[in-house]
This record gives C-alpha cells, structure tokens and sequence, in this order.
C-alpha cells in the first residue's frame, strides 16, 4: 500500500527493493521517486510519519524522526547540552541537532555497502555477497522501530526542555 509522487524508476532500484520490502513487513510507505525519499507511515493513529532518504553514495537507506517545530533559538544551548548525553544512551540510533537550524531529530541507518539484495544466481550475480529480501525487509523494520522508540522515549523531555524552566 503506497501513495506515490513521481515516476517510478524503469529497474528494482534501492528506493524500489527498500519500499517493497517494507510494505512486505506491513508497513505503508508514501514515495517521493523523483527525491527518493518516502515515510514510512506509523502504525497507530496519531503516530509519528519517519521519513526515510536512499543514500546512493554509500548504498545505504537512512530513517528519520524528525520535531515538527524547530527548536527557539534560547532553547538550543540546552537541547545541544541534552542531545550530547542522550546520545550516550543510545546505540544503535542517533540524536542529530542542528545549532544553526534548530532542527532536531532521531536518525538510524541501513548501510549495505558492497551488499547486494537477492538471492545469488536468480536476481543478483552469482558471486555478489547478497542478503536475502526477508532478511533485508527485517533489518529496515528494525531500523524504523528503533527510531520509532527513541523518539517516543525522549518526546516528553524535549518538551520539557522547549517549555524552559
């Protein structure tokens, strides 16, 4: 299930595998295919949309939790002091904040490199080192839940930390 933007590409590019993949998981995916970009919808009415973004220069896919409001500008030495030691707690996902923009986020990444998705033999070259459709559909899924979490694990101190003192 996917609502797209644009034209799709002619051959089962990144964005394609990476969107088939997780609509494979039961996830419903909007596509941008001329930025290749798309969100990932949430599971539950109210859910946060996590956008994702095809890295081609490193053969990766990135996801995104991002704040709807940009932090103020009298808030940002905190929300930087802050990002710094929540970032100690996570580990397989990252807080990104930018000083200048106030942009605040959650970000975790698939990169696979070298890694080609198919089977060797039938849909990929039979010497490529490959991971399997499912296995790469699982890892997407676990790349989304975990930005999905951080975000709802640290919502509520961003909003105590953008209310002030």
């Amino acid at each position: 299930m996917t609502a797209d933007v644009g034209t799709p590409p002619a051959g089962p590019g990144l964005l394609a595998t990476t969107v088939a993949a997780l609509q494979s998981s039961g996830r419903m995916v909007e596509t941008d295919w001329d930025a290749e970009t798309f969100d990932v919808h949430p599971r539950e009415e109210g859910g946060l949309p996590i956008a994702g973004v095809i890295l081609h220069t490193s053969n990766s896919v990135v996801f995104y939790a991002v704040w709807d409001d940009t932090v103020p500008a009298p808030a940002r030495a905190a929300v930087a002091e802050w990002s710094v030691r929540a970032n100690t707690d996570l580990t397989t996902s990252t807080v990104e904040f930018s000083l200048d923009t106030g942009i605040l986020a959650i970000r975790s990444a698939v990169h696979l490199g070298s890694i080609t998705v198919g089977t060797p033999g039938e849909d990929v070259p039979e010497e490529a080192t490959a991971i399997s459709r499912t296995a790469y559909a699982a890892l997407l899924q676990e790349s989304v839940i975990d930005v999905e979490t951080a975000y709802e694990r640290y919502r509520t101190q961003v909003a105590d930390l953008l209310a002030g003192p």
